[in-house]
C-alpha cells in the first residue's frame, strides 16, 4: 500500500521531524601512537540547539591503525561520548588481536551512534574520547581517513 501526502495534511509546514541543523568536526584533538591509560579527547564540536524540544542524533567515528611488528599484540580500549564533561555513552571494551609483519597493517573504524533529547537551547560541547586499557593505540589522520563527530538536530 502506498502512502500519499496531500496538500491538506500540513506536511509542508510541519516542524516535526525536520532537520534543524547539523554540526560536524573532523579536526582531531589528539593523534599519534600511545600506550598509556589516560583518557584523551579525539574530536569535539560546540553545538547550540535551536529548539529545547528537539533531539540530537550523535554519530562519532574513531579510526585506529593496527600493526603488530611481527608479534602478536592485543589492543583494548574504551570509546566515550561526552556532553561537556559528562559521559553520556560508552563502549566499554573494544578488542583488537593483531599478528602482522612490519609492513602489513590495517585501519579499523568504530562508529558510535545514538539519539538524545536536547532539553534546552544552551550551548554544549559534544566530544568523543578514547581510553587505552591495554596495548598500543595509533590514532589515524592520513590518507586512511580521520576520526569525526556529527550532530544532527531534529525537531521532535
Amino acid at each position: 500500500m502506498a502512502t500519499v501526502i496531500r496538500g491538506d495534511d500540513n506536511f509542508d509546514t510541519s516542524e516535526n521531524g525536520r532537520v534543524l541543523q547539523v554540526g560536524f568536526s573532523n579536526a582531531p584533538l589528539k593523534t599519534g601512537t600511545w600506550n598509556d591509560t589516560a583518557q584523551y579527547d579525539i574530536v569535539s564540536v560546540s553545538f547550540t540547539p535551536l529548539s529545547a524540544t528537539s533531539s540530537v542524533y550523535i554519530e562519532a567515528t574513531f579510526r585506529q591503525q593496527s600493526y603488530g611488528n611481527s608479534v602478536a599484540t592485543q589492543t583494548v580500549y574504551r570509546l566515550k561520548i561526552l556532553q561537556d564533561s559528562t559521559d553520556i555513552w560508552e563502549a566499554t571494551s573494544i578488542h583488537h588481536e593483531n599478528m602482522y609483519s612490519n609492513t602489513a597493517h590495517r585501519v579499523e573504524s568504530q562508529t558510535l551512534a545514538f539519539k538524545r533529547a536536547t532539553g534546552s537551547t544552551s550551548t554544549r560541547v559534544y566530544k568523543m574520547a578514547v581510553k587505552n586499557t591495554q596495548g598500543r593505540l595509533n590514532v589515524v589522520v592520513s590518507n586512511y581517513g580521520a576520526p569525526h563527530i556529527k550532530i544532527t538536530e531534529v525537531e521532535a
